[in-house]
């Protein structure tokens, strides 16, 4: 499967936060997104945003 680059913009704490979760668990950051992505994209959760933020419920 080919591999596309995106870029995108993120809050800075949580990217800085999912960095370093992702390095405790020694994956890299794209991988974690792409699984994230297919969980989403195959209907296993939904994003929820409110006036608290933004969530993830899994169904």
């Amino acid at each position: 499967m080919a591999k596309k680059q995106w870029s995108t913009t993120y809050d800075e704490e949580t990217l800085k936060n999912f960095q370093a979760t992702c390095d405790e668990y020694g994956l890299k950051a794209n991988t974690v997104l792409e699984a994230l992505m297919k969980y989403f994209t195959n209907g296993d959760c939904k994003i929820v945003i409110d006036k608290s933020g933004i969530s993830i419920e899994t169904k």
